[in-house]
């Protein structure tokens, strides 16, 4: 179907091919052209397209590109033609003559195999008609608008289109289409993988569209010269050795129009010889794929562009439409929903015509609507996200979902699109982890900090900005620097000058918020510890990035500073900056361990760093199930927990505790809890006749389970119980 200023045109490639000129309004067929048919023996595409060809004055025309056929046509050349010029009369023509016939018309040499080309999709921009097409190698023809009409140039040139997909090479195209981003134009091509049914997005700049002809056209003609196999085109001229040497300037061109040819990938063929009329090209024009579909073969792909927002609809071949945001400057995508269209039907055309986007199936059209309604997503930043639409994002200044005209400050940065999956957070400069503010160390440590703020993404800093401690009556100072702001958060032990009092700080986690007059507009966690607070060595060291504490050993205390461990002699160690998991007492997580329910053992566990008693300090283990405690010693790297009992049946967590008599803590297991499985060997063997079984547990796999001929398979405790070995036996049938 092709859309002219007065009427729709449409061809069938079957039942003979016919166009037929309709009316906009009601549809109804106006004119039959007995003439130009479409008709082809294949299942493949054909597609048209209306232009305005510029010359010495103006002319509306149509291109169509088709299939060969091998059926008798009525115009002479027709079943050779694979792209011509009507007019949009549809009037009877003399191929490669009328309407820029001369120009436009193409036709496949009648002496060689026929390719299969499958027209998929037919664009244009200022200059250029772009054709996608599917057949051995995918390729993107280019195609002279503005021309004068009384040369006789032709105007084809086409190289491979290739998408790579985490290395692998996608040729097959269904769709492309143009979308223009901030005044650049892009190139949307929709691939599919045959093999997994699967289909990828490549995206492609204009400008990277002409580079590849231009590269591919060196390559064609330079020195040395790179000759297609075999012609298929009319026009399409071999000199043998004849080549281009480079490198050379305008001034001394051989001939006319022969250093834009080399030199400008927008070159419009303007040269007098027949050799630049039809240039195949054999270098690809590659592109890395930035979306594939996880579950889809798409079919078709449509695009809209609302606030310079991109969202990419892929039509599938059943009945989906997916909607992707594509980010032109990052080349990332977002899928932003899946949408049922039809059941079982695929999707054949997305079209956008005046902001509305019509989908059509093989069963219907649907009218998609816009999203209206952005305050119905306005309880938080993370809500608006949930509304994935172009047309909404949260407004940073008036704290709401909005549309961009109705945000008050709709600059970069104030008006988060929903479609980008982002809210305004901060960062601290210096800090990537975060910062932490020592409450119990020296005055240096509890004095006055300065902290640079960032905001991500990027805002610029204005004077009804400002910096406060969420909950908190303390007084934080603000001020512009270059990419953010200043908080400073006075000292713990007095404020700026004597007057003012000393503040009173909260431990714990509290926002450092950046606020817009009474709008909190971002916020980010301090952390207000004391180090004496943290009851074990992980919990004294793990969060390093934060906080800046000591583990005394011998003290099993976290300290502000090393000089503050009690028993700071030649003997002591504080634990500072390490990786906590490894400087740490700790027991292995790993091991594995089991004991028959109700019985007592002795388990032993392996540990690393453990402390050791000395003269003045003796350190206590402990071991601890499900509440019961039961002592323990350290013999070597193991800790020996003697008469554990414990009842049940699975697994239990041990924790483990370790000290002096007056301060016990955790001795911490990193990496996962230690487990111990709680067994019944009447429950692993339950059967009174399963011998084997019960042997298998006892022998194999470290049960303490053994076979008694009355009782079955039991825990032994007692030695003057006798166990059975298993026996063998056979039976024969009867």
């Amino acid at each position: 179907m092709v859309i002219t200023n007065d009427n729709l045109i449409t061809c069938s490639t079957l039942k003979g091919g016919l166009c037929e000129k309709r009316s906009k309004e009601t549809l109804n067929t106006e004119m039959q052209s007995g003439k130009i048919r479409l008709v082809s023996n294949e299942k493949s595409q054909a597609v048209g397209i209306f232009l305005n060809v510029s010359d010495s004055g103006q002319q509306n025309i149509i291109l169509f590109a088709k299939q060969y056929t091998k059926l008798p046509l009525p115009l002479v050349k027709l079943e050779e033609s694979v792209i011509l010029s009507v007019s949009p009369e549809l009037s009877t023509k003399i191929l490669e003559q009328s309407d820029f016939g001369k120009n436009f018309d193409l036709f496949l040499r009648k002496d060689t195999t026929r390719p299969t080309m499958d027209y998929r999709v037919v664009m244009e921009n200022e200059n250029f008609v772009f054709l996608l097409v599917n057949q051995i190698q995918i390729q993107t023809c280019e195609n002279l608008q503005n021309h004068d009409s009384s040369s006789s140039n032709k105007a084809y040139e086409d190289i491979p289109i290739i998408c790579n997909k985490d290395g692998e090479n996608l040729t097959h195209v269904e769709h492309g289409t143009f979308v223009t981003v901030s005044g650049e134009k892009l190139l949307v091509v929709l691939f599919s993988d045959l093999t997994t049914m699967q289909s990828s997005v490549c995206v492609f700049k204009e400008s990277e569209i002409y580079e590849a002809f231009l590269e591919s056209r060196r390559h064609r003609f330079g020195c040395p010269k790179h000759d297609v196999t075999d012609s298929i085109f009319e026009g399409d001229v071999n000199l043998q050795g004849a080549c281009v040497s480079f490198p050379f300037n305008k001034s001394n061109e051989l001939i006319p129009g022969l250093f834009d040819a080399f030199y400008k990938g927008d070159f419009c063929n303007n040269i007098a010889s027949t050799v630049f009329g039809v240039i195949v090209g054999l270098l690809p024009l590659i592109g890395q794929a930035v979306y594939t579909s996880p579950s889809h073969r798409g079919t078709v792909v449509g695009s809209t562009v609302i606030n310079d927002l991109v969202t990419l609809h892929i039509g599938t071949s059943n009945g989906y439409v997916i909607q992707v945001f594509y980010d032109p400057d990052k080349k990332e995508t977002i899928e932003l929903r899946e949408m049922k269209v039809d059941r079982k039907s695929q999707i054949r055309a997305i079209k956008t015509v005046n902001n509305r986007t019509y989908i059509m199936s093989q069963n219907k059209i649907v009218r998609m609507l816009q999203q209206k309604n952005c305050g119905q997503f306005s309880s938080n930043c993370q809500q608006c996200i949930s509304a994935r639409d172009a047309n909404c994002g949260w407004c940073v200044v008036n704290n709401k979902c909005t549309t961009k005209s109705q945000c008050s400050n709709n600059e970069e940065g104030y008006w988060l699109p929903s479609v980008k999956n982002k809210c305004l957070s901060l960062e601290i400069k210096g800090y990537p982890l975060g910062f932490g503010y020592k409450l119990d160390g020296d005055s240096s440590s509890r004095g006055e900090k300065t902290l640079t703020i960032q905001f991500v993404p990027q805002i610029p800093y204005t004077s009804e900005m400002g910096c406060r401690l969420n909950g908190s009556s303390v007084a934080v100072f603000a001020k512009s620097v270059s990419g953010g702001i200043e908080c400073t958060i006075p000292s713990a032990t007095g404020g700026r000058g004597t007057s003012i009092e000393t503040p009173s700080f909260e431990e714990g986690n509290v926002d450092l918020q950046i606020v817009w007059g009474a709008t909190v507009i971002a916020g980010i966690p301090i952390l207000f510890y004391n180090c004496s607070k943290f009851q074990s060595c992980g919990e004294c060291l793990k969060m390093t990035n934060k906080t800046d504490c000591y583990w005394c050993e011998l003290d099993v205390t976290c300290r502000a500073k090393r000089g503050d461990c009690t028993n700071d002699t030649a003997t002591e160690t504080a634990i500072y900056n390490p990786p906590y998991d490894e400087n740490c007492p700790q027991i292995n997580s790993t091991q594995k361990l089991k004991i028959p329910s109700g019985q007592q053992r002795t388990l032993e566990f392996e540990g690393k760093n453990l402390p050791q008693s000395n003269v003045n300090i003796e350190f206590n283990y402990e071991c601890v199930v499900d509440s019961d405690n039961f002592p323990g010693r350290k013999i070597g790297s193991m800790i020996e927990c003697a008469n554990m009992m414990i009842g049940g049946e699975g697994y239990k967590t041990v924790q483990f505790k370790y000290g002096r008599k007056d301060k016990i803590v955790r001795l911490e297991t990193f990496g996962g809890n230690v487990l111990v499985e709680v067994y019944r060997c009447e429950s692993l063997s339950s059967s009174e006749d399963d011998c084997s079984t019960c042997h298998y547990y006892n022998q194999s796999e470290g049960y303490e389970c053994h076979w008694c001929k009355n009782t079955g398979c039991i825990v032994i405790d007692d030695s003057s119980v006798r166990a059975e070995k298993p026996v063998g036996g056979r039976s024969s049938p009867r």
